[in-house]
């Protein structure tokens, strides 16, 4: 794993996670990691509904688009 030094947090942002720290029963190392993979799959949930909505909006403007892998394969062997 890479290791991440960070300096020159605000005091109340470390009374903060150390509250948390011991509420869970934590290391404060351990409870920002858990933070920061709580925000990286937040992000990544945004990110898959984002992609939905426009899949979705795909959908509706064009349907379901066919898929032209026979026509090529056919037409590729065709040729040989």
């Amino acid at each position: 794993m890479t290791e991440v030094r960070l300096r020159n947090v605000d005091p109340e942002v470390l009374t903060v996670i150390r509250e948390l720290a011991r509420q869970n029963r934590r290391t404060m190392e351990q409870e920002i990691r858990a933070g920061l993979r709580e925000i990286a799959s937040a992000r990544k949930g945004r990110l898959l509904d984002r992609l939905a909505t426009e899949r979705a909006a795909q959908f509706a403007q064009f349907g379901e688009l066919s898929d032209s892998a026979p026509g090529i394969r056919a037409e590729r062997e065709a040729r040989w």
